[in-house]
């Protein structure tokens, strides 16, 4: 791995963590480029080391990750850990949905490369800006369409032997390196070759970077005699240094010609990336050179290679699309403008410049994903010829917000939002009207930058939006109905999550009238008027859910609750992101609560044998509902449960699928790359962006807990982690930069944050104590996630640090608990089946904490908080009234108000002796709830609620010590 600064433990406490790994990831929120009017400059995190690599053979010798990439035999690094697997490629890749695929991108080109090597999809996006189509031989492109290449493969020729194709090696593995870029390797014969494809990346982020892909080849003798022969690349491309006006656009697999259609068909015409839904490609001009040192053999664009035994080459070689020979010319200039290791180099500190270092020594796993779901979310935004993006593609922005969020202003060039005067009838989607709003809020809130939203085309745009929002809301309501989220139906005459997204713009037009616009009188006025929207919608979109108030998904005019308003199909993100536009806080109960209750029989949506949500009815289980899952978990527990469900879920590459499971799937093993419609038939799908994106953003939001508001210059460190340290050297918020800390060390937890901007920032930071616990005697200043909390708010001076620590200990035991505790243990002991020691030594839920102290805390919460003790008895009332013995009622009982995670032990240990399943708890729910499984005429739902299953939950007693 590079030398990286810095990197000494926390503590000197923390060498003695058994899994002290570090690894380059991630930087939260910001862009470059300066701020007007007076806001704060934007400034740069610590420098990244300036050259990453001495040498290009340097590159190839990076520190391979333990969890991403495929090892031999195409098994997966993560191994059991996810389930996807790595089939072997068919030919060309003409039925391609299954195979797993890798970008290597830019911004300006994306290439996905499949698990052998073929760079089977380079892609731009339209001609480059000051080359017009048509004036050097070649036809007339349009400036917004998906211009491609042919599939690229390397071949290497030996004296005397045939040519061999890489992918056709009898062996290919894939490692991802440093966390940055990703190394194929070949073993043909005696001659091992590796391949490093780099798209160049300008570290100042100014500019178009170029449309091409540096392919590093090395290649090994690990022979005792010599070895000689050439390296091509398959289809033969032109040389860039000769081209002319006669060269033909790429073939895209040889015989298809214009536009290709977005379906797959026996015809072979599927040239779609599977990344990000970037369309269907016409083909562009493609062209390949030597760069560097490297040259082609005369009069061809084959690398020739003379190796001694044990001798090693390392080679560069450029892969060139765009819309013309002209602009290839131009790209080939740009190429050479820099060597191959300075833009390697370049390209690296630019990755990390966003990125940051985050550091967690007992979860490297989680570090490292996190670094890759941003690249995911980032490869995504395909930028255009004129430096434009393709789209503002859902949900992505909230990670754009908080690390590239210049680019939220380009979705909305010059501050145009697309509103007409009168703006029309926004309610089709009230989510999609309301966006461009929406991005620029959160583009002036991650940058202060007043020149985006200055023009008189803005503000008036905004006073339209504004004006319309409310002249379509209904009498009496300040809310407004809307008939669709994105391209899915809305729940309810109200759609809550719509209903939050009209909030933020209105809230967001307040504030640039005041600070912007000048308009002191009309920001008050829309000001109230949010206030109002946000004071409705929790009034009437607050509703009683499974483990007490919660959000719904939307509400009726008449407040009736039905099935409809309580479900959720995964896709809709704007509830679970909400604290990051400053709706809710992250641990206010009705957004945690609908987070949880969308894992549970309450959605009708709900899988519970994939543990994830159909996209309405019958279409196939959506990866953003893993979102809406990782925002209701309120512990650390939780939070582990949900992010081994990403994990599950998580590619080889670091990336999630659109719909990973066919509608009603019962095997969470048959996870896929591709999903069928009802009566079979092949659907299109791609790597998903939106949720990769968003849980990113939320895991640096809610969990590490970093915020800043820029033009504000203040800050918020307030971490709640399932991990007890962790750094974040480099952290970033929009243009703000800050370095933060988190340290659990069994008896105080301790987070310190360092400004790392020029400017002072108002900075609040905040400790809670961990799950069970509760803090000494006068520390604690307030409550947080119901627990005890300690909050510091100072004026942080540019390098300054601001440290708050809290001081804890476990809750003291009582007669009561013990008797509850000693109960507990003699109806485990009382079964021939295994014993309370057995048990209590195990981590049946996988939380970290073993039974024994895990039914401790709940034998303490039981006598302490009455809600824990009802909860309980009506798990045991029912066990018992199903005629389990008591033995059994008092275990089961025990289980299923414990966790979550010990819900499922319930289902897996104890069903086997029921009738029916009756702790539903989210997780599993392996019978229907509508069923009746004991033959007394009700249903499993109804017998359940008869006996107070609604309140046998953890997610009931939100205050109670024990809740993970």
């Amino acid at each position: 791995m590079r030398d990286l600064p810095d990197r000494s433990p926390l503590v000197s406490g923390m060498r003695r963590l058994a899994c002290a790994v570090t690894f380059v990831v991630l930087a939260a929120c910001g862009g470059g480029g300066s701020s007007g009017g007076g806001a704060p400059a934007p400034v740069p995190p610590p420098a990244p080391v300036d050259a990453p690599y001495a040498s290009l053979a340097a590159v190839f010798a990076g520190t391979a990750s333990d969890y991403f990439g495929i090892g031999p035999g195409r098994v997966p690094k993560d191994g059991a850990k996810s389930h996807y697997t790595v089939p072997a490629p068919t030919g060309d890749n003409r039925d391609d949905l299954t195979q797993a695929w890798f970008e290597v991108a830019n911004r300006d080109i994306v290439v996905q490369l499949d698990a052998d090597g073929r760079m089977e999809y380079p892609v731009v996006y339209g001609p480059l800006a000051g080359f017009p189509q048509g004036t050097d031989g070649t036809p007339a492109r349009g400036p917004r369409e998906f211009l491609a290449g042919s599939p690229w493969t390397l071949a290497v020729t030996r004296h005397g032997l045939p040519a061999v194709r890489l992918p056709e090696a009898a062996t290919a593995t894939v490692e991802l390196l440093d966390g940055s870029l990703f190394r194929w390797s070949y073993d043909l014969g005696d001659l091992r070759v590796d391949l490093v494809p780099v798209a160049p990346e300008r570290e100042d982020g100014a500019g178009a970077n170029p449309r091409a892909v540096l392919a590093l080849l090395r290649l090994t003798n690990a022979s005792s005699t010599d070895v000689a022969g050439t390296v091509s690349v398959v289809p033969t491309l032109r040389d860039a240094d000769l081209l002319d006006a006669t060269a033909q656009p790429a073939t895209l697999y040889g015989d298809v010609v214009g536009p290709v259609p977005w379906n797959h068909g026996s015809d072979r015409r599927n040239y779609v990336p599977r990344f990000a839904e970037v369309g269907p490609a016409t083909p562009g001009y493609e062209a390949v050179a030597a760069v560097g040192t490297t040259s082609f053999v005369p009069g061809t664009t084959d690398v020739a290679f003379a190796l001694p035994p044990g001798a090693t080459q390392v080679s560069s070689v450029a892969l060139l699309v765009g819309g013309g020979t002209a602009e290839l010319a131009h790209t080939l200039g740009a190429v050479r403008s820099r060597a191959p290791l300075a833009w390697v180099n370049e390209t690296v500190r630019a990755m990390d410049r966003r990125r940051g270092r985050l550091e967690i020594y007992s979860d490297p796993r989680t570090a490292e994903w996190v670094g890759r779901a941003l690249q995911v979310g980032m490869d995504s935004h395909l930028r255009d010829g004129n430096g434009r993006l393709t789209s503002p593609h859902g949900g992505s922005w909230m990670l754009m917000a908080r690390v590239w969020p210049r680019a939220l202003a380009a979705l909305v060039p010059d501050g145009d939002l697309g509103i007409g005067c009168p703006a029309g009838d926004l309610t089709w989607s009230v989510t999609g009207a309301t966006l461009p709003a929406v991005l620029l809020g959160l583009h002036y809130r991650a940058t202060g930058d007043r020149a985006a939203v200055a023009s008189s085309t803005c503000r008036d745009q905004f006073h339209c939006l504004v004006d319309a929002l409310q002249a379509q809301r209904w009498p009496g309501t300040h809310l407004v109905p809307s008939t669709r989220i994105w391209d899915g139906p809305s729940r309810g005459d109200f759609h809550t999550g719509s209903n939050v997204s009209a909030w933020f713009a209105i809230r967001s037009a307040a504030r640039l009238a005041s600070e912007v616009w000048a308009e002191p009188a009309v920001a008050g006025t829309w000001a109230a008027d949010a206030a109002l929207v946000r004071e409705e919608i929790l009034a009437r979109c607050v509703v009683a859910g499974r483990y007490g108030p919660q959000l719904a998904e939307g509400t009726f005019a008449d407040g009736r609750v039905d099935a409809d308003v309580l479900c959720h199909d995964g896709e809709e993100i704007v509830v679970a992101s909400s604290p990051q536009l400053g709706f809710v806080e992250v641990d206010d109960v009705v957004r945690t609560n609908h987070g949880g209750a969308a894992t549970t029989a309450q959605n009708r949506f709900w899988n519970a044998a994939a543990r994830g949500m159909h996209w309405n009815d019958s279409a196939p289980v959506t990866s953003p509902g893993w979102l809406t899952a990782l925002s209701g978990a309120a512990g650390e527990g939780q939070l582990r449960a949900a992010l081994d469900l990403w994990r599950r879920v998580t590619d080889v590459d670091g990336s999630v699928w659109w719909w990973p499971y066919d509608h009603g799937e019962t095997d969470p093993d048959a996870v896929l790359r591709r999903a069928s419609h009802v009566g079979g038939s092949t659907l299109d799908t791609a790597k998903c962006d939106y949720a990769s994106s968003s849980a990113v953003a939320l895991l640096l939001h809610d969990v590490i807990g970093l915020d800043a508001d820029v033009p504000a210059t203040r800050a918020w460190f307030r971490p709640l982690p399932p991990w007890p340290s962790f750094r974040w050297v480099g952290g970033r918020c929009g243009d703000a930069f800050f370095d933060v800390s988190y340290v659990d060390d069994g008896g105080r937890v301790t987070a310190s944050v360092t400004n790392r901007n020029l400017v002072p920032y108002r900075t609040v930071a905040e400790v809670t104590v961990p799950s069970g616990r509760r803090a000494l005697a006068g520390q604690a200043t307030g409550r947080r996630f119901g627990r005890d909390a300690r909050r510091v708010e100072v004026d942080l001076a540019p390098g300054a640090t601001a440290t708050v620590a809290l001081d804890y200990e476990a809750i003291p035991s009582t007669p009561c608990a013990d008797a509850a505790y000693t109960a507990a243990a003699a109806a485990h002991d009382a079964l021939r089946t295994g014993g309370f020691a057995d048990a209590a030594t195990s981590d049946l839920d996988g939380d970290g904490v073993v039974e024994g102290h895990a039914w401790r805390l709940l034998a303490e919460a039981r006598c302490a908080d009455p809600a824990v003790e009802a909860a309980w008895q009506a798990n045991w009332t029912l066990g018992a009234s199903l005629g389990w013995g008591d033995a059994w009622a008092t275990i089961c009982a025990e289980y299923a108000t414990v966790s979550q995670g010990m819900a499922d032990v319930v289902n897996a240990w104890c069903s086997p002796r029921l009738p029916f399943v009756p702790f539903r708890r989210g997780t599993a729910e392996p019978l229907d709830g509508r069923g009746d499984y004991d033959g007394d005429g009700r249903s499993n739902e109804a017998e359940y609620e008869a006996v107070g299953g609604a309140e046998a939950s953890p997610r009931s007693y939100a205050t109670a010590a024990t809740r993970p």
